[in-house]
């Protein structure tokens, strides 16, 4: 079962979070969160139109996690609501692959530059770091994406590699993707 014990973290305009293994009580609002990320157009690699998971498909995927050794949802909250979530899950289940996965992190905009990514993402390395089969830590990030690499940069992760003109935009335009890794 991936859990990370509940700590309480002051950020940087003096609130403080709660940050907690997520628990399916926290699937409407974690969709909500995400579909809002989602909508600003300008960090994830996902639109509105292939969003389509519902609360109840999040709720399961909550589940799921609370029963895996190899999946976490972690989210902070402050003032009662949640600000971010951050994830781990295995790139592949596969014996040879599983010491290795994908990291996930999405903050609420009006939480950006507070320090909840920063605290997260630092909630999910402390927890990757005592997982006997877990050796490193994966993220792809678009190119543009300035504030989100530098915070990983700040971490520890290394960029990789870049897939040139990845991610097409809106606009017609083309977005570069950075692969980073971790080692834990």
């Amino acid at each position: 079962m991936a859990y990370i014990q509940p700590i309480h973290a002051e950020l940087t305009n003096g609130i403080t979070m709660s940050i907690r293994t997520a628990h399916t009580t926290d699937a409407k609002e974690m969709n909500e969160l995400t579909k809002q990320v989602i909508k600003e157009d300008n960090g994830l690699i996902l639109t509105e139109e292939e969003y389509t998971i519902t609360p109840e498909e999040q709720a399961r995927r909550v589940q799921f996690s609370h029963y895996s050794p190899y999946h976490l949802l972690v989210i902070g909250k402050s003032e009662g609501t949640i600000c971010g979530i951050a994830s781990f899950e295995p790139e592949q289940p596969i014996k040879r692959m599983r010491h290795h996965g994908n990291v996930g992190l999405i903050v609420a905009k009006p939480f950006r530059s507070l320090g909840v990514g920063r605290k997260l993402m630092g909630s999910l390395i402390d927890w990757a770091s005592y997982q006997t089969p877990i050796h490193k830590l994966n993220l792809e990030v678009l190119g543009n994406n300035e504030s989100a690499i530098a915070l990983y940069l700040r971490l520890g992760f290394e960029p990789v590699g870049c897939f040139s003109n990845h991610i097409q935009n809106k606009d017609g335009t083309f977005s570069d993707v950075y692969r980073m890794e971790l080692p834990v």
